[in-house]
């Protein structure tokens, strides 16, 4: 049995693993490409930003499981279940879900229109330095799954939101903060966060491929630069199996965070502040 164990960012590519037990088990990140795991137990596990690409999951259990951002192109999904689970940014393209018990949609209609209602504001409010417009708080939302690509969001508040899932490809964060939010399983590639404050946030097996985390210019007054700057916190995060390949994290903060299997290939990180440990 598997049964709670941590197996974050491992490779179990086309092992035999059918009817194993990994309910309750840490998968962050890791690898069971072409696997067979027909009737194993993922009950409450966490497989964010897991490749399962054309594993043998027949019958098999993800009730309550974490799948934000996980990868099941391609599997044998008959008969299994998934009820309970968080499936937020999941992929299930080619998957054979004969029977599967898939759980309800995250979000309705009437959720999507007002957060795309409170984007425009927010983008009125920074393209008119607040004389229009309103500055967008998601603090505690539920956004799991959402679409923020291309967004202004410079100076929003998303402490405490649910983002797992969520893509925010390209969107400009610069000096948002997302304090103790949860971005499980999401895709931030290429956005601009420059000094964003992310401290206590989960980030497990999210995409921050070429993100900005260069410290940000502190204006005066007159809305000039002042010579200071706020550097990117992302001190006592969750960032297990996070991507951050080819990121400027050049003096960002990131002690007391945890950083098994995370990928820092190709970024820059100079004077960065890194746990022990963390392997670059």
């Amino acid at each position: 049995s598997f049964a709670g164990a941590t197996f974050d960012g491992v490779d179990m590519g086309k092992a035999k693993l059918d009817q194993a037990d990994f309910a309750g088990a840490q998968l962050g990140g890791a690898s069971f490409v072409e696997a067979e795991m027909n009737g194993a137990s993922f009950a409450g596990a966490d497989l964010t930003g897991c490749d399962l690409t054309g594993a043998r999951l027949a019958n098999a259990n993800f009730k309550g499981a974490a799948l934000c951002g996980t990868k099941l192109t391609g599997c044998d999904l008959r008969g299994a279940v998934l009820a309970g689970a968080n499936v937020a940014g999941a992929s299930f393209d080619g998957a054979n879900m004969e029977g599967a018990n898939m759980p309800a949609p995250p979000e309705d209609a009437g959720a999507a229109d007002t957060r795309k209602l409170m984007v425009r504001n927010h983008t009125d409010w920074m393209r008119s330095g607040g004389r229009v417009g309103a500055r967008a708080t998601f603090a505690g939302l539920g956004l799991q799954g959402a679409s923020l690509d291309g967004a202004d969001l410079s100076g929003a508040g998303f402490d405490g939101a649910d983002l797992s899932g969520a893509t925010l490809i390209g969107t400009r964060l610069m000096l948002a903060t997302f304090l103790k939010a949860k971005l499980d399983g999401a895709v931030l590639d290429g956005a601009d966060m420059t000094g964003a404050v992310l401290m206590g946030a989960s980030l497990r097996g999210a995409k921050l491929r070429k993100v900005n985390l260069f410290p940000a210019d502190i204006m005066g007054p007159d809305g000039k630069p002042t010579g200071r700057k706020i550097a990117a916190n992302l001190a006592d995060c969750d960032l297990r199996a996070a991507d951050f390949s080819g990121a400027d994290l050049r003096f960002a903060r990131l002690l007391g965070s945890k950083t098994t299997a995370a990928k820092f290939a190709g970024a820059k990180l100079d004077q960065a502040e890194l746990p022990p440990g963390t392997k670059v």
